[in-house]
């Protein structure tokens, strides 16, 4: 974990903000809590909590859960955690005159700077990866996008979970909640090369709140076309998260969505 990044840990403690316990995992060991934290980071989410064995998450940032801590008779036995706070090193928004910082580079759209590790952005990105593996014309100091799929706030929600340092929180605007915003991040993901950020978009919005089939069949066909953008060994990955939407969905509304037989590893 990096240096000043840590999490904090309340004993009796929840969040008095309304949220659905979904997707519980067992937590019966200090390495079962470990590996709740690094889901809890990778989903954007400020905390989890663990009650008689099991550890529920909170789809809020951290300090929406410090705001909303509550101590009260309903919360006895129970463990808030609550994420690291933001990384202060890289995968940060900057200014311009932030742009020569040592061993970072400033990534640019629009209005919106981000002063990023480029070894950071080229482990979770393929087109990161080729951006600094061939030193683009641009590369050396910084690179801007003119046109980025989805606009500054797809921008930002790609940038702040691609550059975030190991251990620490994603922050703004994660997690995703809204519907235009996981759509928005699953067509980034597919222009940036970066499948477990699309795995990460996907299950930050589903398990936030309850969804409607309508909400679900468009995530699904958004994964869809998404996959398409991918070589063969992240395929995997993708249709796994595609076949998990695909299943909360009644089988006679897919083939209303030709999307769908663009993708056959999705077993339609």
């Amino acid at each position: 974990m990096e240096p000043g990044c840590g999490w904090q840990q309340f004993e009796h403690a929840d969040v008095d903000v309304a949220h659905d316990d979904k997707a519980p995992i067992a937590v019966a060991s200090d390495a079962d809590i470990e590996a709740a934290r690094e889901t809890c980071i990778m989903l954007g989410y400020g905390g989890f909590v663990v009650r008689k064995g099991s550890a529920t998450f909170r789809p809020f940032g951290r300090d929406v859960l410090l705001e909303h801590k509550s101590s009260g008779l309903w919360d006895l036995g129970a463990v808030l955690h609550i994420a690291p706070p933001v990384g202060t090193t890289s995968g940060t928004r900057a200014s311009a005159s932030e742009g020569d910082a040592q061993c970072a580079t400033l990534v640019t759209c629009e209005g919106a700077s981000w002063k990023c590790d480029p070894k950071t952005l080229s482990r979770r990105s393929g087109y990161f990866a080729s951006l600094f593996r061939h030193t683009w014309s641009d590369a050396d100091g910084g690179h801007a996008f003119q046109n980025f799929p989805g606009g500054q706030r797809a921008f930002d929600a790609a940038i702040a979970w691609l550059s975030r340092p190991r251990g620490c929180s994603v922050g703004e605007p994660w997690p995703l909640r809204s519907l235009d915003d996981v759509l928005a991040v699953v067509g980034a993901a597919a222009y940036l090369d970066a499948p477990k950020l699309l795995r990460a978009a996907v299950r930050s919005w589903y398990f936030a709140c309850d969804r409607s089939r309508e909400e679900l069949l468009q995530v699904a066909i958004a994964i869809t076309e998404a996959s398409l953008q991918f070589g063969r060994d992240d395929e995997e990955l993708v249709t796994t998260e595609l076949k998990a939407m695909l299943h909360d969905l009644p089988r006679h509304l897919l083939p209303f969505a030709p999307e769908f037989l663009q993708a056959p590893a999705a077993g339609l």
